[in-house]
């Protein structure tokens, strides 16, 4: 049984991988439209990443599901990790070791690239967000370029930070 078992694990780890890589280009892309401030276009790509993540969070039952069924099989006791389950694998299922092995590292890696990319965007954001705070900020405690009450203009503010002039 364990065979079978252990080649449907390796499967879903396989779509788990496909899954992550989609994600990551996603938050690639994202990268571009925050830097862009394309508003619309970073709410279509969340909502499409949120498709991916209920099917990885689907993946990752499915995945747990399968250790801990390998874990009653094969009567261990310890923390139910991949990486402790495949040390305890037999002899016989060296390649189908070897294959969960690569899976498994192939996994981490997009995981981390992923949680890079995504610390990057979120960085972003919130630079966005403060300059836009800041600016809000800044024009509210502008004069008004209404006449005071003698009928003379106010005395003109230096506003040239609003604009880059060496852009």
């Amino acid at each position: 049984m364990s065979k079978k078992v252990l080649e449907k694990l390796a499967r879903i780890m396989d779509e788990e991988i496909n899954d992550f890589k989609q994600l990551l280009e996603y938050e690639k892309l994202k990268n571009k439209v925050i830097i862009n401030q394309e508003v619309d276009k970073l709410k279509q790509l969340s909502s499409e990443e949120e498709d991916i993540l209920e099917e990885i969070n689907k993946l990752e039952e499915e995945r747990e599901s399968i250790v801990n069924r390998l874990y009653k099989e094969y009567d261990l006791k310890s923390e139910k990790v991949l990486s402790s389950l495949i040390k305890v694998l037999p002899s016989e299922d060296d390649s189908v070791k070897n294959v969960l092995t690569v899976k498994k590292n192939e996994l981490i890696r997009n995981i981390k690239d992923l949680k890079k990319i995504n610390l990057i965007n979120n960085k972003l954001l919130m630079d966005s967000v403060k300059f836009f705070s800041y600016a809000v900020n800044s024009i509210q405690e502008m004069d008004t370029l209404t006449y005071k009450k003698d009928g003379s203009m106010p005395k003109e503010k230096d506003n040239s930070w609003l604009i880059n002039k060496q852009a």
